[in-house]
């Protein structure tokens, strides 16, 4: 096989790669988006906003944050990488 002939295929193939990458990327990006944004807003309650007391309403109640949070990296993802 000549040189340049493997690199046309050689090219061509990674061409391929890529292509299938940035179709499962884009297929999956709002799930991808929602989750990271969930993970983000359970960090943030466990770190910042949850109340310490027992009694409190906030103490066992994480999900308006990470609702909250999810849409918000649903929103900006979907900004930046749709076409």
């Amino acid at each position: 096989m000549s040189k340049r002939r493997r690199t046309k295929r050689l090219a061509a193939r990674k061409e391929l790669i890529n292509a299938q990458k940035n179709s499962f990327f884009k297929k999956y990006l709002s799930v991808i988006s929602i989750s990271i944004g969930s993970a983000i807003g359970l960090i943030l309650w466990l770190l910042i906003f949850r109340c310490k007391d027992v009694h409190c309403v906030n103490s066992f109640f994480p999900i308006p944050h990470m609702g909250f949070a999810g849409f918000n990296a649903w929103v900006i993802a979907n900004y930046f990488f749709r076409e």
